[in-house]
């Protein structure tokens, strides 16, 4: 436990000195995101991820993103799956649409009343490109690895149960690579606090606040942006 909050902090601390005497472009957005988790029997699931993203807060809306996907449980632990993804980037210049394939493993354990997650997830991302401020039909092709460190603690309850109020704690750090990168092998960094409310096993709701920080595919520029995101879980059983 005491490892995993070390490289939490540490993460977190070296993307913060990453700023240092940079580019930084600073913004503010609201996402709400909504996660569906279809139990077909005890091994299968399928699951949906909805999102739409706004920038200056809900002045103006800059994505929206479908994630369709189908998981196997392997142990009470472990998960793997995968599945397709769909982007589309709203842009003074044109909609620019995103496809990606995604793989992820996700370990799920409880140290005491706390539960704690490692999601390990590979991407592989088809973008639209822009080419002089203007909307091209051809796409870039890029890989992308990212690891998430969670963590949930219940505050009113011994543990996760029904109706349960819960602080919740997270970092992701992703990384791309691939012949078109050059200078954000670096991706972004996502690190996340907030207060969750489990209603029962089939509804979770969280409010929290995320800060992102994103390197720009030149020398020494980066996006900081303040993210408010209201996220609603669903955890459905067939039977």
């Amino acid at each position: 436990m005491k490892i995993k909050l070390t490289i939490l902090i540490f993460v977190v601390s070296t993307s913060l000195f990453a700023l240092e005497n940079k580019e930084i472009n600073h913004f503010n957005s609201f996402w709400f995101s909504d996660f569906t988790k279809w139990n077909i029997n005890n091994k299968w699931s399928l699951y949906l991820d909805f999102g739409l993203r706004g920038n200056k807060w809900t002045k103006e809306w800059s994505q929206q993103l479908i994630r369709p996907g189908l998981f196997y449980q392997c142990n009470s632990k472990l998960s793997i799956g995968g599945g397709f993804a769909y982007f589309k980037h709203f842009a003074k210049n044109g909609n620019r649409n995103e496809y990606r394939f995604w793989q992820q493993l996700l370990l799920n354990y409880n140290a005491g009343r706390i539960k704690i997650a490692n999601r390990f997830r590979l991407e592989q991302r088809c973008i639209q490109k822009i080419i002089d401020n203007k909307l091209n039909n051809n796409y870039s092709f890029v890989n992308r690895i990212r690891y998430q460190l969670a963590f949930q603690i219940p505050l009113n309850n011994e543990k996760l149960e029904n109706n349960t109020i819960y602080a919740t704690v997270a970092d992701e750090i992703m990384f791309n690579y691939g012949k078109e990168i050059v200078y954000n092998y670096f991706d972004q960094n996502r690190f996340s606090f907030g207060l969750g409310y489990k209603y029962n096993e089939p509804l979770n709701i969280v409010l929290s606040y995320t800060m992102i920080i994103l390197h720009k595919n030149k020398p020494n520029t980066f996006d900081n942006t303040n993210v408010i995101l209201v996220s609603v879980y669903h955890n459905l059983n067939s039977n």
